[in-house]
């Protein structure tokens, strides 16, 4: 009897765990590794898209957000604070 308990103790651990790492894993706005050295911070280490360009594209993904597209990047620009939110390298 004893070892059935510690089987499903075991078990219901095991499927907790399972449990809240899906749950993180999905979360995609909450960012638990922000370093103060990542490209979006660092404004001199990167590289903005020039609009001038004809392979530029820009596209209107909501009121405030617009997706910049590049030759090899995509920039997320929030217009309410004028930042680059995201850079998706490719």
């Amino acid at each position: 009897m004893l070892f059935v308990v510690i089987f499903l103790g075991i078990l219901i651990l095991i499927g907790t765990t399972i449990v809240i790492t899906t749950i993180i894993e999905r979360s995609y706005k909450v960012d638990f590794f922000k370093s103060s050295s990542s490209a979006i911070d660092n404004t001199n280490s990167i590289k903005k898209c020039d609009l001038l360009e004809e392979k530029t594209r820009v596209i209107s993904l909501s009121e405030d957000k617009l997706a910049v597209i590049c030759d090899d990047r995509i920039e997320i620009i929030n217009l309410s604070n004028d930042q680059i939110e995201k850079v998706v390298n490719y």
